[in-house]
């Protein structure tokens, strides 16, 4: 890419009408099928990416998963390789799955054999630091682009006495959403 870095992304067929490979700036992007969005998918999304990401991790300088079902096939891609292993734990998948004594081994395996484990919140370093004390996982929360969020002039109106504006800054589909926080108010 721009520094001449050589970058592929292994993940999953999410959407129907997506290439199994395609260049996206630069990226080599590959995907790999995925039944659903449950358990046995993310298992299965993990098993049919391992092949490409072994192929690709023979020129690799370093593996990076991004999520819980990449972590198993970056270690099984570095069985016979010293390449360092970096892992991000970024969804609330992990904290719910983190409750069950299955997961917790499950996960320590994985925090163990990690370089280096970043966590998308405090809250999630805590946990993992609680399943494997004798690791590190670092909290490295969302950064924002100063260039495009930037103080400036109010551009709402003002507020009448008795109006309220409520910000909620979550996702727009029902997983982790808006739609649980509104749905209990009331529609007047």
């Amino acid at each position: 890419m721009e520094r001449g870095h050589q970058v592929n992304v292994v993940t999953s067929l999410s959407q129907p009408d997506l290439p199994q490979h395609e260049m996206i700036d630069g990226i080599s992007v590959w995907r790999t099928w995925i039944p659903g969005r449950n358990t046995l998918g993310w298992a299965t999304y993990a098993i049919s990416s391992t092949p490409k990401l072994v192929s690709l991790a023979r020129n690799a300088d370093i593996l990076h998963a991004q999520d819980i079902a990449s972590v198993l096939p970056c270690i099984i891609a570095n069985l016979r390789r010293k390449i360092p292993i970096v892992t991000t734990y970024h969804t609330s998948h992990f904290l719910k799955r983190a409750e069950s004594r299955l997961w917790r081994r499950i996960f320590r395996t994985f925090l163990r054999k990690a370089d280096h484990n970043l966590a998308a919140s405090t809250e999630i370093a805590s946990v993992g630091k609680n399943i494997a004390p004798q690791v590190d996982v670092e909290p490295l929360t969302n950064g924002v682009d100063t260039s495009v969020f930037q103080k400036t002039d109010p551009i709402l109106p003002h507020l009448e006495e008795g109006q309220y504006r409520l910000i909620i800054p979550r996702r727009l589909f029902s997983k982790n959403g808006v739609e649980y926080f509104v749905r209990p108010f009331p529609n007047d």
